[in-house]
């Protein structure tokens, strides 16, 4: 069974076949700057995550917007689901450096390019992928550092709480008791902090 792990370079994603599953994905809308110009320009962007059998590896799959056809990027989303399973070969990665790919492997998949075809039958693959290191883990170190948190919902309640009627969780509470690093002389805790719902 090839691991994903094994496709470190373009030679050997051309050679080894692979069956992932969609773990999830979403339509990225974004602009940029040309250079020389002082215009953005808006494109969109289609992103996945693929996961293996081995649930500690896992990897990226993208597709670009192309000649402003956003039908087309949109049936290729409707095309990668979340929870259907492909056999991909001739996987064509995307040439990105690598400090910008946070999947355990390292690889962007080109879904436009690379072949893949859909699989009506297999083999039980994980749930979700499985992080090298835990959150658990990210608590040990002496300085908080930056992490992406990718979670599983497990269980949805029945009855809706309001912030007032909040119950911190073990894991909130030993966030909340763990004296975080100062930065420039301020707490951690005493800095401002966004989230998103």
């Amino acid at each position: 069974m090839t691991q994903l792990k094994a496709l470190l370079n373009q030679e050997a994603s051309l050679t080894a076949p692979i069956e992932l599953t969609v773990a999830h994905a979403a339509m990225i809308s974004y602009s940029y700057k040309l250079s020389g110009r002082s215009e953005s320009v808006q494109t969109r962007q289609l992103q996945t995550v693929l996961r293996s059998r081995i649930g500690e590896q896992y990897c990226s799959g993208v597709a670009n917007l192309r000649k402003k056809d956003v039908a087309e990027l949109e049936a290729l989303q409707c095309r990668f689901q979340e929870d259907t399973v492909w056999k991909f070969s001739r996987i064509k990665l995307v040439n990105e450096r690598v400090p910008f790919i946070h999947p355990t492997c390292r690889i962007i998949i080109d879904l436009r390019k690379s072949v893949a075809q859909p699989m009506l039958q297999s083999k039980a693959l994980p749930r979700a992928p499985v992080p090298i290191c835990t959150i658990a883990k990210m608590l040990e170190l002496p300085q908080m550092p930056c992490f992406d948190l990718m979670v599983s919902p497990v269980k949805v309640l029945d009855s809706r709480r309001t912030c007032a009627d909040f119950y911190p969780t073990p894991a909130t509470a030993m966030l909340q008791s763990r004296s975080p690093p100062r930065t420039n002389g301020a707490r951690a805790d005493e800095m401002p902090t966004h989230s998103k719902e």
